[in-house]
């Protein structure tokens, strides 16, 4: 699991668009970037986080992007290679 809000800030309309790019570079490079300032987990999540450094992961072959708007707006993109 990773985000990248802690980078880029709250882009607010362009948000999801940069998550956009970024899971697109994900699937076809196959490098996940670590949560920036994430460097340890609170006890009990059962996640797998990406942290440190990015992670190369030999078989990434789907993706999915959460996006949560101001106002209500929810949405859910599932990318696929």
């Amino acid at each position: 699991m990773t985000a990248v809000k802690p980078v880029v800030s709250h882009l607010m309309g362009a948000a999801t668009v940069v998550d956009l790019i970024v899971a697109l570079r994900m699937l076809s490079t196959g490098r996940v970037p670590a949560v920036t300032n994430l460097d340890r987990p609170a006890a009990g999540f059962d996640l797998d986080f990406v942290t440190g450094e990015p992670r190369t992961v030999e078989h990434l072959s789907s993706v999915a992007l959460i996006a949560r708007g101001m106002g209500g707006v929810n949405a859910c993109l599932v990318l696929t290679s």
